[in-house]
């Protein structure tokens, strides 16, 4: 890999991120494939890889303000799908 393409990766990787903190805070959906979940996770592999503390810091607020969404009827939902596997 040369230089000019990992400096092209990074600034992809940035553009990413920044779109993704945007539309994370309009977004009202917690799940996984559409929504914070997806998006908490993305943060937790970035900081797996950049060991970026505000990445860690993001996804930890996300997961933060799913959990204060989450409900009785959303939890005994969530049991009921996790049986049907």
């Amino acid at each position: 890999m040369t230089r000019k393409t990992t400096i092209l990766q990074r600034k992809t990787l940035e553009r990413i991120t920044q779109h993704l903190i945007i539309y994370s805070m309009a977004l009202d959906n917690i799940s996984l494939m559409n929504g914070k979940m997806g998006i908490a996770l993305f943060f937790y592999h970035l900081h797996k890889i950049t060991k970026k503390n505000n990445h860690l810091a993001f996804a930890n607020e996300l997961i933060r303000i799913i959990i204060s969404k989450l409900d009785y009827k959303t939890t005994v939902h969530l049991l009921f799908k996790l049986q049907q596997i």
